[in-house]
């Protein structure tokens, strides 16, 4: 769990009054404890937002109500999302198609295709150096794959002479992928 005013991510521990599976845009309201309470004591009142952590940022949450137990642990009652001992979780939906197009949209009227920079090396192993504009144009021509209805994507004009090697082709089916490796 991630908190403003709280260094870095802390554990938490949540549970249900009924199990089952989330869906995205699901809300529910858990209970939980934090397992240092010392962090946390400050910041963890009602109305405070929070987000989930694992491998990378799931749920948002916000605590409805903050519960004592002589000093060793405090808890919250979240709404939204996820937190604190009773809490809500919101769980984040994949990106809608316009998301996504208002993305890529941004990094190609933000940043030339000739500012970007990447090169693989391969050294046993693969390796990619990227200047960040180079970053960020890979992400706008992958994320351009994303879409339920691809749009033509190329990174051939990122991968020069320069690189190891580039990428060929990218796919978005499996049948695409057998296709372009028989």
């Amino acid at each position: 769990m991630r908190m403003e005013s709280v260094d870095g991510l802390n554990t938490v521990g949540m549970w249900t009054d009924k199990p089952g599976a989330f869906q995205a845009g699901d809300s529910v309201i858990v209970r939980c404890v934090v397992l240092a309470p010392e962090l946390f004591k400050k910041f963890l009142k009602p109305g405070a937002d929070f987000n989930l952590w694992d491998g990378g940022f799931f749920a948002t949450g916000k605590v409805l109500a903050r519960i004592e137990d002589a000093g060793r642990q405090i808890s919250a009652k979240t709404g939204r999302s996820i937190c604190g001992n009773h809490g809500t979780l919101h769980i984040r939906g994949n990106m809608s198609d316009d998301e996504i197009l208002k993305v890529v949209q941004l990094i190609d009227a933000s940043i030339p295709k000739s500012c970007g920079v990447a090169k693989f090396r391969s050294y046993g192993e693969v390796a990619l150096y990227a200047n960040r504009e180079g970053y960020l144009r890979i992400a706008a021509e992958m994320l351009k794959c994303a879409l339920t209805n691809p749009m033509p994507a190329d990174l051939h004009y990122l991968f020069n002479e320069d690189s190891d090697f580039g990428i060929d082709q990218l796919t978005t089916t499996e049948d695409q992928l057998a296709f372009f490796c028989s």
